[in-house]
């Protein structure tokens, strides 16, 4: 069969009637060629049959596990019994320039058959020239034809591609001469063919890691104090200590926090930094990851926010669920603004229980296993459950600041969490991490300069 162009439709003659296939032409070819179906040029057999016993020496079993890149992989094939392969042989024998094809699983890789030595075949298509074609231009044509076909395979356990699928494939044809060019053109251009595909298989992967790379690096920058240029009018972040202090003892007197058990301060003396402990003076330098600003200061995160984890409501109880109250679980968490959450509870929960509501603004942060280190800030009031851990900052420490802070370190909480059967990492060891903090005013340019320059990334 060829495909007769006619009034610009393509007609397939069968017998004495001729078919509009118009809707099959995938492409327009040159004037000269013809688009014929597969099985006019080469017979397309039928390499499926029960797999026969293995055993440990005998006839290579071909399937398309063993077909990559062109080649016949014989040092990962099974074998059979010379009988057996001789059966399989009767209706199935592979020659020396034959084409192989796989039709179930990994469909495709098709094979030019340079035969050194005898195998049989198993669940492949065996290709053989009837009319005068060269089989390496078909080949070349499978290698195109078989990404429609995976699109197109049947599905189940394996995917499939029927025998008279292929048969009836379109192809399209030009002269032999023109076959032999494009043949020897595509010889040349392979080698740089298999380069560009090693380089832009290298390019993918960066592309996949470097918008995360970036990211990572925007903010151990932010962190350092090389994000954005330094103000010396700004309020400097031993004042901002200063007054968050005096804000904690206000709070405290009032009943709404409780007293910290060990006050902390830190400071620097003779390029060392020390933390003041009660009357205790301990040098700290060895904790000390990179130098900051001399307007920023370091901090313990428990002294910068009020740190509570939150708690599940009986499941048993009835009036614990189905409330009006958000109850937040570390499932929720995205790294983002938290705007709604699937679950509530009752205002009954949260006085007989510690899940108790965070408000908005609140920065929240996963304590145990598989999420351990995701964020989120609440855009709405919400408790949560134990696995969770929210910090309400006190005045004079941005949110976002922290949450971007904290998203730095995940790699850091994750590690602290690890060695025992799930992944833990306690609210007394966030609190216990140490935190770079800049003046007020910097803290919220370094979040514009983050978000800003996270928009653009993918």
């Amino acid at each position: 069969m060829v495909a007769y162009l006619r009034y610009n439709n393509y007609y397939e003659k069968i017998g004495t009637e001729f078919r509009n296939i118009t809707d099959e032409i995938p492409f327009e070819i040159p004037g000269s060629w013809a688009w014929a179906r597969l099985k006019n040029y080469v017979d397309v057999r039928d390499g499926t049959h029960d797999t026969p016993a293995y055993v440990s020496q005998g006839v290579p079993l071909i399937t398309g596990k063993n077909l990559s890149d062109g080649n016949i992989l014989f040092d990962k094939a099974k074998y059979i019994s010379e009988k057996d392969a001789n059966k399989i042989n009767e209706r199935s024998y592979v020659g020396d320039g034959d084409i192989i094809f796989a039709m179930i699983g990994s469909i495709g890789n098709p094979v030019l058959v340079q035969k050194t030595r005898p195998f049989c075949i198993k669940n492949l298509a065996l290709l053989k020239k009837y009319i005068p074609i060269s089989l390496q231009y078909v080949v070349y044509l499978m290698q195109l034809m078989q990404e429609q076909m995976k699109k197109e395979a049947s599905g189940g356990v394996q995917a499939f591609i029927p025998l008279n699928y292929i048969r009836n494939f379109l192809i399209p044809i030009p002269s032999e001469a023109e076959q032999a060019r494009i043949v020897d053109r595509i010889k040349t251009l392979e080698p740089f063919i298999e380069d560009y595909d090693k380089a832009n298989t290298e390019l993918t992967k960066l592309n996949a890691i470097f918008p995360e790379q970036i990211k990572k690096s925007i903010l151990q920058y932010a962190i350092q104090g090389k994000l954005v240029p330094q103000d010396p009018s700004d309020e400097p972040a031993s004042v901002l200590l200063d007054k968050i202090k005096a804000e904690k003892q206000k709070l405290i007197k009032a009943g709404k926090i409780k007293k910290d058990k060990v006050e902390s301060y830190i400071y620097k003396r003779d390029n060392r930094h020390y933390e003041k402990i009660g009357d205790k003076e301990v040098d700290i330098t060895d904790e000390i990851p990179f130098e900051i600003p001399p307007s920023w200061a370091w901090v313990r995160l428990g002294n910068i926010g009020e740190w509570r984890s939150g708690a599940t409501p009986n499941r048993q109880n009835v009036k614990y669920y189905q409330g009006s109250i958000p109850w937040l679980k570390t499932g929720d968490l995205n790294d983002a603004y938290i705007t709604h959450v699937e679950e509530t509870i009752t205002e009954l929960a949260t006085k007989n229980t510690s899940a108790k509501i965070r408000p908005i603004g609140s920065v929240l942060m996963a304590m145990y296993g598989a999420t351990i280190g995701k964020l989120g800030i609440l855009s709405i009031p919400c408790a949560t459950n134990q696995a969770c851990c929210a910090c309400i900052p006190f005045s004079g420490v941005s949110n976002k600041f922290l949450f971007f802070y904290l998203l730095s370190q995940r790699k850091n909480f994750i590690d602290q969490g690890a060695g025992g059967a799930q992944p833990n990492i306690s609210r007394e060891k966030i609190i216990a991490n140490l935190i770079p903090l800049p003046p007020l005013k910097e803290q919220q340019r370094i979040v514009k300069k983050i978000e800003q320059l996270f928009k653009i990334l993918p």
